[in-house]
C-alpha cells in the first residue's frame, strides 16, 4: 500500500491525535480524533479532500464530544488500492471505522461527496449505529437525465455532466480538473480569491492559510479518485430520503453551485425530522461553508448535536 506517515503538523488541530485504521480488505485509513465523553462525532470529507479540510471545524466541536476525522481511502494520506473506487465502498469503511472505535452510536457529518457516503451507509447498513445526521452541501443526484424537464432536474440537483470527460481529465492532470468539472455547473460557486479572501471575516485569511497543503497527488490516488469522481457522479441517492429516521441538520450555501433550492426544499420535505439552515452569499454561503462561514457553521453543527 502506499500510506504516508511523514506530515506536516498543523497547529489548528493540536490536540488531535493521529493514528490509523485498516480496513477487513488491508486498506489504511488515517484518521484524526480528540475529545472526550458522549456521543462521538464521525466527520466524513469531502472529495479530494483530506481530514485537515475540517480544521475550522473540529477543535471547536470537539470541546463538548469526541470528534473523529476520517480520512477516506483514496484521500490525502490513506491508501489509494486499485479497487473499492466507489462510493458503497467507503460507506463500508465507515462501517468499519464505527465499530472499531467501540461507540453503540454516533452523529454522522458529510460534506459534499462525504454526504453520498453518508446516504450510501444508511442504504447498505440502516441507521442503529446512528444517533444524528449533519448534510452539508450535496444534491441527492449530481447528473442529470437528458429526458427530464429543468423543473424535475432541480429538483434533484442534477447537472448536464460529460462522466467521461471527467474522468479523462483527472487521470490526465488532476490540478487542472476542478475548473473543468465545475464549468458543467449552471450556477457558479462563491469562490475564495486572492481579492476576495481578506473579505472573509472571523480571521478566516489568517487561519485558512495555517492548514498545511495537502499531500501531491500520486499516480495511485490520481487514479483512485478519477473513478471514484464518475461512480459518484452517477449514483442517485433519492431513495434513501424516506428511510432516514434520525434527526438531521441539513446545512446549505445559497452562493453553492452543488445544491438548488429546489433539491434542498425536497430534502427537507421528505426527511421526516429535517432541520435545514441556509447561509446567504453575504455570510460567505459557497460550498465551503464549513470553512468561509465556519462560526455559523459550528455554532449549528454544536447546537444541533447538543
Amino acid at each position: 500500500m502506499n500510506a504516508v506517515e511523514t506530515k506536516p503538523e498543523n497547529p489548528l488541530l493540536d490536540g488531535f491525535v493521529e493514528d490509523w485504521f485498516l480496513c477487513g480488505d488491508g486498506t489504511r485509513l488515517r484518521f484524526l480524533h480528540r475529545g472526550e465523553g458522549g456521543i462521538p462525532l464521525v466527520m466524513v470529507p469531502a472529495f479530494d479532500c483530506p481530514a485537515d479540510a475540517y480544521s475550522l471545524n473540529a477543535p471547536e466541536l470537539s470541546t463538548e464530544r469526541p470528534v473523529y476525522i476520517l480520512e477516506q481511502r483514496g484521500h490525502g494520506y490513506s491508501d489509494a488500492p486499485t479497487h473499492g473506487r466507489t462510493v458503497q465502498r467507503l460507506a463500508a469503511d465507515v462501517n468499519e471505522f464505527i465499530d472499531f472505535i467501540g461507540a453503540p452510536k454516533v452523529s454522522l457529518l458529510g460534506w459534499s461527496m462525504g454526504a453520498a457516503v453518508l446516504w450510501a451507509f444508511i442504504d447498505l447498513f440502516g441507521q442503529s449505529k446512528v444517533e444524528k445526521l449533519v448534510f452539508v452541501d450535496q444534491p441527492p443526484m449530481l447528473i442529470a437525465d437528458p429526458y427530464e424537464t429543468t423543473e424535475e432536474r432541480r429538483r434533484h440537483g442534477g447537472q448536464h455532466i460529460d462522466l467521461w470527460h471527467v474522468k479523462r481529465v483527472y487521470n490526465r492532470d488532476f490540478y487542472t480538473a476542478w475548473p473543468i468539472l465545475s464549468s458543467y455547473f449552471e450556477v457558479p460557486n462563491l469562490e475564495v480569491t486572492a481579492e476576495s479572501i481578506d473579505r472573509i471575516p472571523d480571521d478566516f485569511a489568517r487561519l485558512i492559510s495555517m492548514i498545511p497543503e495537502p499531500p501531491v497527488v500520486d499516480k495511485a490516488h490520481r487514479e483512485f479518485l478519477a473513478e471514484l469522481v464518475r461512480n459518484h457522479i452517477w449514483s442517485d441517492w433519492r431513495g434513501v430520503f424516506p428511510l432516514i429516521e434520525k434527526p438531521v441538520l441539513l446545512l446549505t450555501g445559497d452562493a453553492a453551485h452543488a445544491t438548488t433550492l429546489e433539491c434542498n426544499e425536497w430534502v427537507q420535505e421528505t426527511v421526516r425530522d429535517c432541520t435545514w439552515i441556509r447561509f446567504s452569499e453575504e455570510e460567505f454561503g459557497g460550498h465551503d461553508l464549513c470553512q468561509t462561514a465556519y462560526r455559523k457553521f459550528n455554532r449549528c453543527v454544536s447546537d444541533f448535536l447538543r
